[in-house]
């Protein structure tokens, strides 16, 4: 029982860590799309 904990907690922890990567990332290439459409936006 005491190993499920433990397993279950490693789990969470890598399936946290990717998640935040995978945001991170995602946060990256969402700002690089706003800017491009930014640019093919007439800014005038």
């Amino acid at each position: 029982m005491l190993s499920l904990i433990s397993f279950t907690g490693q789990m969470i922890q890598s399936v946290f860590a990717l998640s935040m990567m995978l945001v991170q990332m995602g946060h990256k290439e969402c700002w690089k799309f706003l800017r491009a459409k930014q640019q093919a936006l007439p800014t005038h």
